[in-house]
């Protein structure tokens, strides 16, 4: 069924439209898929911004664990010399409440010379009495009972002063593993602000990236819908091409038809006229003859 000449007015705009809408829709594409592009690089270039502080907040857990055990380390050594500094003052103690016992603090001056006098006269005293020497004999105890004594609380303040020189060297260590604590408390604490620092970072970059991520696919899912209007618009346009195609091709089969009915028609009159012309006897051309004698109307 032939179209009707609005109809096809009607069909070649519905197509500029078409192809008009089309256009839009690929220019639109494009710009989206620009902006996907650019997105997906922003992505990218964060979630390997993530990989990196990830990577450098492990390595900084590692070191702020490795330090805590050196600290876990010192604090040990430091609560055993502690302990042992306890104990030795517990000795101390003991030793000096010990003494405390003891009649008087230090030997009296010439008691071993007292002795000496004393062993001296009872062996070489002549007519030593009984009662004399009995008597010499107790003093001299007596003296060696005190010089014992005395010697006791020497001994005694010697051992006394090896434990305060124990002590000292116990409270040098302890100071060098309460300040090696101090020290490494402060590294790990740094290590640790720059691992909390690192880890904070990357979730706040890992985010931004899950939200560029999620507008990647949002733009995805818009660009795919429209590929398809614009299939289903092309598949209309070439529908309506086809279709205007096809009619034009039979418009232009019907003018040639009334043209060369046409000039068939206008050549046949010309044949009469000039077979009217050749019967009357009147002169012919040469062109005008050959038509006549195309048409088999005349014989050489």
């Amino acid at each position: 069924m032939r179209l009707a000449v609005t109809e096809i007015k009607d069909a070649r705009a519905k197509l500029a439209e078409l192809r008009e809408k089309r256009r839009h829709l690929i220019s639109e594409v494009r710009s989206l898929e620009a902006s996907l592009q650019k997105l997906r690089q922003e992505r990218d270039e964060k979630n390997k911004l993530v990989k990196e502080l990830m990577r450098k907040a492990r390595e900084q857990r590692e070191k702020r664990d490795r330090i805590n055990e050196e600290v876990a380390f010192n604090k040990q050594m430091r609560d055993i010399l502690k302990k042992q500094a306890n104990e030795i003052l517990e000795k101390m103690q003991k030793i000096e409440e010990e003494m405390q016992n003891v009649k008087g603090g230090r030997i009296p001056k010439n008691i071993t010379k007292k002795i000496r006098q004393l062993e001296n006269q009872i062996e070489t005293t002549p007519n030593l009495t009984k009662e004399r020497e009995k008597e010499l004999i107790e003093q001299l105890e007596e003296l060696y009972d005190k010089l014992e004594k005395y010697q006791t609380i020497k001994e005694k303040q010697q051992e006394i002063r090896q434990y305060r020189n124990k002590l000292r060297d116990i409270r040098i260590e302890i100071k060098a593993h309460d300040a090696a604590v101090k020290t490494l408390a402060q590294q790990s604490q740094e290590h640790h602000e720059q691992f909390i620092k690192a880890t904070v970072e990357a979730k706040k970059l890992r985010q931004e990236a899950d939200q560029i991520h999620q507008k990647v696919l949002e733009i995805s899912k818009k660009i795919k819908e429209i590929r398809q209007k614009i299939g289903k618009i092309s598949k209309d346009a070439d529908a309506v091409s086809k279709k205007l195609g096809e009619e034009t091709f039979a418009e232009r089969k019907r003018r040639e038809e009334e043209l060369k009915k046409r000039k068939k028609m206008e050549k046949d009159e010309l044949t009469q006229r000039l077979l009217a012309k050749y019967k009357a006897g009147e002169k012919l051309s040469l062109e005008e003859f050959k038509i006549l004698f195309d048409r088999g109307l005349i014989k050489s």
